[in-house]
């Protein structure tokens, strides 16, 4: 690929880069050093970095820069009340060492190896520090409200560049914890705010292709049976999670217990860590409000158990949702929605078959799927406790793979291996019976926190609108909890009630 940005093709013939290259993490404002800095050396600045020379190792800038600043008004009074008078002084100060980027409504602040937005707590702890750092002899007398006035000073700063919508990162570097690695040349090159990664995967790029992988292999061929084919397939999904690529797919790992599913999950999440990784504790989360906001910036969204029931409407359309090419309106609590690509994919795991209701009219949802069989259980008595534990020590050998993996994939235009007839897959069937209990549910409940209704009055609203449904309100009543596994039940002096659920002209907490 020759379309890389300029500047990287500077950097593509670099190897390395020098380590704590810079005063702490803040580089020098130009308007206060200019008379320490050696003859003809340009100050660095993290928006305009000097990349006209790769191969140079950079001055030394704990030298340079290792002398703290002055405030200008300090020297009379009482010493609070002059660095009072200093809040946009030390506000200047950070905005000149620190990138920041003013992007869909938030500050973001871009701290090696990954850009970071700052929530209000993170911004301030941020500026905290900061100002330790920068004033270590006056930060001691600011308090909170100063530092709120400090954030408010960096978000009002028409100087920061300001973004509309969360750009995508570029699929084609792996963002890890010492460097950027290119997969398709395996090269190595240094962080820079232009990728506009929001996370990083918690591996050194250097250690990608430089460490063998016995454990690996052990547990790929238990995996598979030693099927050449599904083996490629679990690495071109390693390789599409890993990287961000652009594919319109969400993964599906089934199968018993200990053929190896809970090993490969855990070790995909050691690998991405908590900064590009986002658990589920129930699939049905994937409907919730807050849900696509807290897949921005991630590599993988994961729900690892997936229960024996079929996925309802809002789920299905949020997978469709995810998995598509608009982009995404997601929402962090008490601040404006925002507009972004999402990169990260859907895993899901199961003990069972995943089950999709009228699977005839979900064909596009079905298309989106691809499915890792896990056929071939080990014994217990011959499983490795903490598996996951061993692969990660091998992450170089099995990213390396993985990335040879996409490149193919890359070269079929993101068309998966196929599996043979005998690995075909088919949605479980939904019954009648569970079908109408789940359209009743979407159409007339309401499944929200702090709900509840008497279960007498659900049975009785599903017996006005489903006639021909015979059931008893035992039946009803099973089957409702396994459909909807977050709605329980709990016994009263007045009564049964469900407790997650009401009928949705029911105020919560007063059923009629």
């Amino acid at each position: 690929m020759n379309d890389y940005p300029h500047d990287v093709q500077q950097l593509a013939g670099r190897d390395a880069a020098p380590k704590n290259s810079i005063f702490s993490q803040f580089a020098a404002p130009i308007s206060e050093v200019p008379d320490v800095l050696p003859a003809n050396l340009m100050p660095y600045r993290h928006l305009d970095p000097v990349l006209d020379d790769p191969s140079a190792t950079g001055p030394d800038w704990d030298t340079i820069f290792g002398r703290d600043l002055e405030l200008t008004d300090t020297k009379e009074g009482l010493r609070s009340q002059k660095v009072n008078r200093n809040i946009a002084e030390i506000a200047s100060a950070i905005r000149n060492r620190c990138e920041f980027l003013h992007i869909a409504g938030h500050l973001a602040v871009f701290e090696p190896p990954c850009w970071k937005i700052l929530g209000h707590g993170e911004a301030l702890r941020f500026v905290k520090r900061a100002a330790e750092e920068l004033f270590p002899s006056d930060a001691k007398y600011l308090n909170c409200r100063q530092y709120e006035e400090i954030v408010s000073h960096l978000r009002l700063d028409f100087k920061t560049p300001c973004q509309k919508e969360i750009p995508t990162p570029d699929y084609r570097y792996l963002c890890c914890r010492d460097y950027m690695y290119d997969w398709r040349t395996g090269r190595c090159l240094p962080h820079n705010s232009k990728y506009q990664y929001f996370s990083y995967l918690d591996i050194d790029a250097e250690s990608i292709g430089s460490c063998d992988g016995a454990h690996w292999e052990m547990f790929l061929d238990d995996m598979t049976g030693g099927d050449s084919i599904l083996r490629q397939r679990i690495l071109e999904m390693l390789g599409v999670i890993l990287s961000g690529y652009p594919s319109k797919s969400f993964f599906f790992l089934t199968g018993e217990s200990g053929t190896g599913k809970s090993q490969l999950v855990n070790f995909l999440r050691d690998v991405l860590g908590t900064s590009a990784c986002v658990a589920l504790n129930d699939i049905s989360q994937l409907g919730q409000k807050w849900t696509t906001g807290s897949v921005f910036g991630k590599l993988l969204c994961l729900c690892g158990d997936v229960p024996d029931a079929p996925l309802d409407s809002r789920t299905i359309g949020t997978i469709k949702q995810l998995t598509g090419d608009d982009l995404i309106r997601g929402e962090f609590k008490y601040k404006d929605a925002f507009m972004f690509d999402n990169m990260a994919k859907l895993l899901f795991v199961s003990n069972y078959p995943l089950r999709i209701p009228n699977p005839e009219r979900e064909q596009a949802l079905l298309e989106r799927l691809v499915v890792i069989p896990c056929r071939n259980p080990v014994a217990r008595e011959c499983q490795i406790p903490n598996l996951h534990e061993l692969l990660y020590e091998e992450a170089g050998y099995i990213v390396d793979l993985a990335m040879r993996a996409l490149a193919d994939l890359d070269d079929r235009n993101g068309v998966f291996t196929s599996l043979p007839e005998d690995f075909g897959w088919e949605p479980a069937q939904v019954s009648n019976m569970d079908r109408a209990i789940m359209e009743f549910v979407h159409k007339y409940c309401v499944r929200e926190e702090g709900a509840s209704c008497w279960v007498s009055e659900v049975f009785q609203a599903f017996q006005a609108h489903f006639p021909e449904e015979n059931l008893r309100d035992s039946q009803f009543s099973k089957a409702l909890l396994r459909l909807f596994p977050e709605v329980k039940k709990v016994r009263s002096s007045s009564g049964r009630k469900y407790n997650g659920l009401c009928l949705a002209e029911t105020d919560y907490g007063n059923p009629s």
